[in-house]
């Protein structure tokens, strides 16, 4: 949905200086679940809402987002949003959720709520009349403000109505997919009649509508076409069909215009388009995304923002020529060590380091190379750290080499060695200053100088892929299921009875537990005799569980993710997995990696890197009071 701005409307908001509380973004700042939609109120206030009901919000022109997840309590998405003034609005979603809030964004109640169906768009035309649209046809009115609804829906061939925009109390619009191609409605009565138009020849996937005055008006479409009307939606015409460079149809899925003459266009890949003659010709503006785009709006001819995939953000403040993310760089984790509660690092894809003095609250890259794969960080103390990973040759697994990073100076410069070991190296570990281990698929180095030199290890039996941890010199394991109780000179398996094992911790000797895969809910082990013998744990939930971490012998945490539902879970015990308590988790992408300092203090990994200082907090629930609040948003 792509709405009028509301450019003489300044918002005074507090949220920006509340505490955190449970698990948050600290990179990529202010955070990375997909927007959906935005609303522009004037050149520094904009809010935008998407996936995990994150509701984002500026009034500094962008340099600082207030972030909030879960907005009215559950955990489901959200599609549009739409304010009438500088406190009241409203935001629809999954579960044919409505949300109103009369203090800016603060703070969200729920108006309506209607498991298993989908809202997409709303539109207000004044503080007590609105229109709210979504699949299956639904269309619903209200006449005080939302406290009440009107079912105005269309069964039959309508599935799915996408976009809506009102005029005025009267006359109004909305694009619609039907089992043919899309249509466009009409009313002229506040929508208790609509009037349809098909386009001929059938046009498809319309996904946003915009009107510039009652007469004139623009819908865009997935396969690149744009339309336009000039008689009030009575007739439209196909004014252009936009491609790509390999000339496939680009997906368009937002139109916004400024006045008659001046609009833009955003969509699939990054593409940002802009016309000034009234969309005769659209020129394409400089493009630093390649994300999907979802939403743009504009305050004025000059200040815009286009918001997408991957929460990313956009900015113009010169009409759409120049255009900067305002969202960090974007990558997958997968390691995270602190050596204490304020230096730390974090490593992954395309070969990035990053570095923190202060907790996570910034971040410094300190390393990046596409070629580059991490899978393990290990800091000895804050000056001497490695990272393991791979060199990628090619797109095959076995076009890699084992890579080891090295710094002696806090990562202030970086040295590396290459082996040429099959798919690289797993996992990194150090047991004391001098002695330390790395594993591989089929491979084991050690070192006994501080990794100035590693030597492989000669095993009789398979080396497994996996982590490598050490409770102390003398006891270790790799993979979980390969262990040594004499400092690596020998080593012997153990049978974890489970398949697809992910990730294992020991507390201590005896005591430890394994996660896996989904097979059902009881894909979590435990021992209590250093491997042999393994109890299963139920941790209530069905997803694939990736991490696992333990501060003492009752505290700790798992981490997984439900690809079905892209829904990320943590998990909390503090009765040593007797019982596990879900969690609010940040993020709809996975969650691959934790890492604790202590109890209250410790980060997860995956799309991004998410910490907590109260050891996290205990979930939503789905199905929970239906006037239910979130504390103000917080900086992100």
């Amino acid at each position: 949905m792509k709405h009028i701005s509301m450019s003489l409307i300044i918002l005074s908001f507090i949220g920006s200086t509340v505490a955190q509380g449970g698990w948050f973004w600290q990179y990529p700042k202010p955070q990375g679940n997909t927007l959906h939609d935005i609303f522009v109120f004037d050149q520094n206030t904009a809010i935008a809402v998407g996936d995990l009901r994150t509701v984002i919000k500026t009034t500094d022109g962008g340099a600082i987002w207030a972030v909030q997840h879960h907005a009215g309590g559950r955990a489901s998405n959200l599609n549009g949003v739409y304010f009438i003034n500088e406190t009241t609005g409203w935001a629809v979603g999954m579960d044919g959720i409505v949300l109103k809030t009369t203090d800016g964004g603060d703070s969200w109640i729920e108006k309506k709520w209607q498991p298993g169906t989908e809202l997409m768009a709303v539109f207000f035309t004044t503080a007590d009349s609105g229109w709210v649209v979504g699949k299956q046809g639904l269309i619903f009115q209200t006449t005080d403000g939302g406290e009440t609804w009107i079912d105005r829906s269309i069964n039959g061939e309508i599935y799915g109505n996408v976009d809506v925009f009102f005029i005025n109390n009267k006359r109004g619009w909305i694009v619609a997919d039907v089992f043919w191609g899309s249509t466009i409605l009409r009313t002229t009565d506040g929508g208790q009649s609509w009037t349809w138009h098909k386009p001929s020849p059938p046009v498809y996937a319309l996904h946003s509508i915009y009107f510039a005055n009652v007469d004139t008006g623009w819908t865009v479409s997935g396969f690149g076409t744009i339309m336009k009307t000039t008689d009030g939606g009575i007739s439209w015409t196909a004014v252009d069909t936009i491609k790509t460079a390999e000339g496939f149809e680009q997906g368009l899925n937002s139109v916004f215009f400024a006045n008659d003459s001046i609009g833009w266009i955003a969509g699939s890949e990054g593409v940002l388009l802009q016309t000034a003659d009234g969309g005769k010709n659209w020129i394409n503006q400089n493009n630093p995304t390649s994300e999907h785009l979802y939403s743009i709006a504009f305050a004025d001819t000059s200040t815009g923002w286009a918001v997408g995939w991957n929460g990313e953000i956009l900015k113009t403040t010169d009409g759409g020529e120049n255009w900067i993310s305002q969202r960090d760089e974007k990558y997958g984790f997968s390691s995270i060590y602190f050596i204490d509660e304020d230096i730390g690092w974090a490593v992954g894809e395309r070969g990035v380091i990053l570095y923190t003095d202060d907790g996570g609250a910034h971040w410094v890259k300190q390393n990046q190379q596409d070629s580059l794969l991490f899978s393990s960080i290990y800091a000895i103390d804050c000056q001497n750290v490695f990272a393991v990973g791979a060199i990628i040759k090619g797109l095959s697994i076995f076009d890699r080499r084992g890579i080891i990073f090295r710094t002696i100076n806090g990562g202030k410069t970086w040295t590396q060695q290459s082996f040429d070991t099959l798919y690289g190296f797993n996992s990194i570990v150090f047991v004391n200053d001098s002695i330390g281990w790395i594993s591989g698929t089929e491979t084991l180095l050690k070192t006994i100088d501080k990794g100035t030199t590693w030597n492989k290890v000669t095993l009789d039996t398979s080396i497994p892929a996996g982590r490598i941890q050490f409770i102390n010199e003398n006891i270790g394991w790799i993979g979980g299921v390969l262990k040594t109780v004499d400092g690596g000179n020998s080593w012997y398996p153990q049978v974890i009875p489970i398949t697809s094992l992910n990730s294992f911790y020991f507390i201590n000797a005896e005591m430890g537990w394994a996660v896996a895969s989904y097979k059902g809910s009881n894909n979590i082990l435990k021992t209590i005799d250093g491997g042999e013998i393994w109890q299963a744990q139920d941790c209530g939930v069905n997803c694939n569980l990736y991490s696992v971490y333990f501060v003492n012998e009752n505290i700790g945490w798992i981490a997984g993710y439900y690809s079905v539902e892209r829904r990320s879970y943590i998990l909390k015990t503090i009765d040593g997995g007797e019982n596990w308590i879900v969690q609010k988790s940040p993020t709809t992408e996975g969650i691959f990696s934790l890492f604790f300092i202590n109890e209250n203090t410790g980060w997860a990994i995956g799309d991004g890197i998410f910490k907590t200082t109260t050891g996290g907090e205990t979930s939503v629930k789905e199905f929970s009071d239906k006037k239910s609040y979130l504390p103000p948003l917080v900086s992100g």
